[in-house]
């Protein structure tokens, strides 16, 4: 481990989590930043040892969904950078993410990936990858699609909301899936129908009806659905899969579920909020609702346990964040006026392992094994990072967490790291604790701080998208 002077690590005497089976007292050798043995008692000298007794070792989590340093505006940009941003990932056991350079309508793509690379490269603290958000099918963006497949970002997004401009129309929502099909690149899709979503937020603006609730009432679940079937057909149509990000609503997994039974190739992600909270947060005093305001929104209170049905189910594969935070100071500044002025996106980049053992893996409804795929195996199998990441194979990159599952963490705003003046889980004292973090064998918590120099994380190109 070059950056904390030592080439060869031993994490001893630790149970394992694969995403298949569970290890127990296993030792796990590090050198030169990769897994090079797994097994018992091992008789190896090393320049650093842990010992992991009585605690679990864990795949580093993926964050397939985040936005740092994103702009929103001129002059309002998502709170967390690609330094604060990462380090309060690596705090939560997330060792990679992948961000989203996002094009500007009119403009290139590729000057949006020039820009995120720079960014990342400067401050990331762990490995990070792309996917690209796409606004046109132009010759020249569709150029740039081609340029940025043969490096490594092998996944582009595609809005089905925000008419005027991120929204795309069918016809190109269908030509861009077709140039993702010829490239081998998985097409991701916001999916909410964003022109009557639209008129919805006119009747409700007409009404004066300005509060955080009507952020939500005005984006009902068959919003989502409607748009889920819709990007399934179309992909269909294109000889292309489809992933559904931030998937949020019971009548949204119903409509995938469905979409299956019709041998439709579409994969689904959820975030914990919306396996956790429900819409009556926006009803918090003095405009604090806002601080919930994100899109899609928190939705009513039948669909969380239907996500949460789901996910058991193996119905959604994934668990990602959405991280995109702004202050809460902000938001309720701006929810004076009326709900969409309120900027959309909530924190969640430290939190998320966490929240899923708390209420899943130490409730005894989740297994330790599937907790570790949702959060990052199944991640690095769909997005072309395994077996480079997500696995102790040998060979694999050296992330991996310490847990103990005796633990406890705070996720109090004020014991957390990301870079916002509020968390959706205040008061919350969740199982387990991630003691510590390694990163292609660098140490990078421990002890409670982070030890990671800003500029570590490297690019990740990612192969294209397999079954």
């Amino acid at each position: 481990m070059e950056e904390n002077g030592i080439m060869r690590l031993v994490i001893r005497n630790g149970a394992l989590v694969s995403s298949d089976t569970v290890f127990k007292e296993t030792d796990l050798l590090i050198e030169n930043g990769k897994i090079t043995q797994v097994g018992r008692e091992l008789q190896i000298a090393a320049d650093e040892y842990i010992d992991a007794t009585d605690k679990w070792v864990l795949p580093g989590g993926i964050d397939v969904h985040t936005h740092l340093e994103m702009p929103l505006r001129d002059d309002i940009w998502s709170s967390d950078d690609f330094y604060s941003g990462t380090v309060a990932a690596a705090y939560g056991g997330t060792t990679t993410i992948i961000d989203f350079p996002t094009q500007v309508r009119g403009k290139k793509l590729s000057v949006a990936v020039s820009e995120w690379m720079q960014r990342a490269k400067e401050k990331s603290v762990v490995d990070f990858g792309f996917h690209g958000i796409v606004t046109d099918v132009s010759k020249a963006t569709v150029n740039d699609m081609a340029r940025a497949f043969q490096n490594g970002i092998t996944s582009f997004k595609f809005f089905m909301a925000y008419p005027g401009s991120l929204m795309m129309s069918d016809t190109d929502l269908f030509k861009a899936f077709r140039t993702c099909s010829k490239l081998g690149a998985l097409p991701m899709v916001h999916a909410e129908n964003g022109v009557i979503i639209e008129e919805f937020i006119r009747e409700a603006l007409d009404k004066e009806r300005v509060f955080p609730i009507y952020h939500a009432k005005t984006r009902p679940p068959l919003t989502e659905s409607d748009a889920i079937c819709r990007a399934a057909h179309l992909a269909n149509l294109a000889g292309s899969p489809v992933y559904i990000v931030h998937l949020s609503t019971r009548e949204g997994l119903q409509a995938i579920v469905n979409l299956r039974k019709m041998r439709m190739d579409i994969l689904t992600e959820t975030c914990p909020h919306y396996l956790l909270l429900n819409e009556t947060a926006y009803l918090e005093r003095d405009l604090k609702g806002a601080k919930y305001v994100m899109s899609p929104p928190l939705r009513p209170e039948s669909s969380p346990p239907a996500l949460r049905y789901g996910l058991l189910k193996g119905e959604i594969e994934i668990v990602a964040t959405d991280h995109c935070p702004f202050p809460l100071s902000l938001k309720r500044e701006l929810a004076g006026t009326n709900f969409t002025k309120i900027p959309n996106g909530g924190p969640g980049i430290e939190t998320r392992l966490l929240l899923l053992y708390h209420f899943f893996v130490a409730t005894g409804k989740m297994t330790p094994s599937q907790w570790v795929s949702v959060t990052s195996t199944q991640c690095a199998k769909t997005f072309g990072l395994y077996p480079q990441k997500g696995t102790f194979l040998p060979g694999a990159d050296a992330d991996c967490i310490v847990f103990d599952p005796k633990g406890q963490t705070s996720l109090n705003a004020e014991d957390l790291h990301m870079n916002v003046d509020y968390s959706p889980y205040q008061g919350l004292v969740t199982k387990g604790k991630i003691e510590t973090v390694i990163s292609r064998g660098d140490i990078i918590i421990t002890q409670g701080r982070c030890t990671a120099e800003k500029g570590r994380g490297q690019f990740l190109p990612r192969r294209p998208f397999r079954r």
